[in-house]
Formats: C-alpha cells, structure tokens, sequence
C-alpha cells in the first residue's frame, strides 16, 4: 500500500534481477495504491527486473538502461500502468514489456514516449494505457541521460548543492 514514492540518481548494477515492486501476483496487500517515480537512474548489466511493476502506477523517466545483451528491462504486469520517457535502452533484448507472469493476472500497460532502443532486438510501441502522473515535470532527452548518468549517480556522486 506504499504511495508516492521517488527513487532518483541511482546506480543499479551487475545484478541477475533489480528491482520489484508490488509483493505479489495476486492483488492481497494493497499494491495497486502504489505510485512511483524513477528519475535519473543508470541500470548497468541487470538480466531483468528495471523494475518490475505489479498492480500499481509507475513513472520511469530520463534514465539509462544497459543490458547484457538478452536481457528485459522494465516489466509491467499484474495491470500495472506505466508512463515511460525520455530513456535510452541499449543492448537489451527486450527494453520494455509484460513477460515471465502467469496469464491469469493479466498484463500491465504503459506509454513510450520519447524513448531510444540502439541495439536492442525488440522495439516497443505502447499498450493500451493512457496514464499520466499526477505532476508536471521537466525531462532531459534520451540522450543527455545516456551521456550523463554514468559519471553522475550512484554513492558519492551527489553533493547538497545537487539537491537544491
């Protein structure tokens, strides 16, 4: 039942599965009250999960994804909506989807808006979802965040002056 919840300037890396959120494929414990923002991360050599998304609403925005080369990126299922822009996808099998559940929970949905796939075997169009979050936002493109993150997040990166 967690809501509103920002994850930004983050490093995840060489890792077999990153990030899941919602605690299961049956809807018992509230997930579909979850909103989230990832902003501004860099996922380096994950096989899956970035992230996963279950029952709740996510926006994932001006962050870089580099794969292994068969690896999934963002996974929508359980009728989890996603709003997804701005993000560069390199060398990843399958940069953006609704794979690995079981038919009977449904798939999720998103929107790619703005988004860049070199190197990435399947390029995605989006589902039939029209969500918006809740708030107004600035993007940088799919390229400045390519360009940019990895020498700007993770540990140590940030200073006070980056957060104000």
């Amino acid at each position: 039942g967690a809501a509103f919840i920002t994850i930004s300037n983050c490093y995840f890396h060489d890792t077999w599965k990153a990030c899941l959120c919602g605690s299961s494929d049956t809807q018992e414990n509230g997930d579909s009250k979850m909103r989230l923002t990832f902003y501004k991360n860099y996922w380096d050599g994950i096989n899956s999960r970035q992230p996963m998304i279950r029952y709740g609403k996510a926006h994932i925005f001006s962050s870089y994804f580099y794969g292994n080369g068969d690896s999934t990126g963002i996974n929508c299922r359980c009728e989890a909506e996603a709003h997804i822009d701005n993000n560069y996808f390199e060398n990843i099998k399958t940069p953006i989807g609704s794979y690995n559940g079981d038919e009977k929970y449904h798939t999720g949905k998103w929107v790619n808006k703005d988004n860049e796939f070199p190197g990435c075997d399947n390029s995605v169009a989006s589902s039939s979802t029209k969500y918006q979050p809740p708030y107004e936002w600035t993007a940088i493109s799919a390229e400045e965040a390519k360009a940019t993150l990895p020498d700007s997040v993770g540990i140590g990166k940030l200073t006070a002056e980056d957060l104000k």
